[in-house]
């Protein structure tokens, strides 16, 4: 009988320790794409301008709009989770791509995050993107 509590114990506290481990990684995921989404803000309001006629600044838009519906499609675990989620790695490469000409910190942090971004995503989704 003192194994068998030795041996729920241990699964007890292997079972706390993966979820220990999923939180965290979560937490991770959040951080990174909330400091991106704070990039991009922080880009386009440096660059100025107007976001119905510069293409630079839609691009800022879109990034910003779609990492925050993957935020909240992960947080409602919702059906639309993966779409949203390689829709904003798809977009976050593109801007990347786009701020590759502007020569400024915020520019190359904007383009660090939204790497860090499209790994990250590829990286949750990798059996969806081999299908």
């Amino acid at each position: 009988m003192n194994i068998t509590k030795t041996g729920s114990s241990a699964t007890a506290a292997n079972s706390a320790s993966l979820r220990s481990a999923d939180f965290a990684l979560s937490f991770m995921r959040v951080s990174i794409i909330q400091e991106c989404v704070a990039a991009c803000e922080l880009l386009a309001e440096e660059l100025g301008g107007d976001v119905q006629s510069d293409p630079l600044q839609q691009q800022l838009s879109e990034c910003v709009s779609i990492c925050e519906l993957y935020l909240g499609a992960n947080v409602r675990e919702s059906r639309y989770r993966v779409r949203y989620g390689l829709l904003c790695a798809e977009i976050c490469a593109e801007t990347m791509r786009a701020c590759r000409d502007i020569r400024s910190a915020v520019s190359r942090e904007c383009q660090v995050l939204c790497c860090a971004c499209v790994n990250l995503i590829e990286d949750e989704f990798q059996s969806v993107l081999s299908n």
